[in-house]
């Protein structure tokens, strides 16, 4: 189902440094970031980073602000996916605002 594709900024994140591609939680969804890759590079942008199987990310939890980055953390982005962008620097900002949650919250 294509309908999702409207929501395309749950399949990745624009940080300062540049675009990470996300992993979406839910099966039906995982495609979504497949096909924005595919047209990030029909038009030539550089992909930093694309998150594993290990790590979550949908682009409805993240934020930025004035050199600050906020996350949030839960059902659909989990810390292996917030760590490895803190950990490899890749968000660019100065500071972090981790945001841990039960439920789905979108900023």
């Amino acid at each position: 189902e294509m309908a999702n594709l409207l929501f395309t900024r749950d399949s990745f994140i624009r940080t300062p440094k540049g675009i990470v591609i996300g992993r979406m939680k839910e099966d039906i969804r995982k495609f979504e970031c497949e096909i924005i890759e595919q047209i990030f590079q029909a038009l030539n942008y550089p992909i930093l980073y694309r998150m594993n199987i290990y790590e979550l990310l949908e682009g409805g939890d993240y934020a930025y602000k004035n050199d600050i980055t906020f996350i949030a953390a839960g059902t659909r982005t989990n810390k292996y996916g917030v760590y490895k962008l803190m950990n490899n620097d890749l968000l660019g900002t100065r500071k972090v605002a981790l945001i841990e949650c039960e439920k789905p919250v979108t900023i």
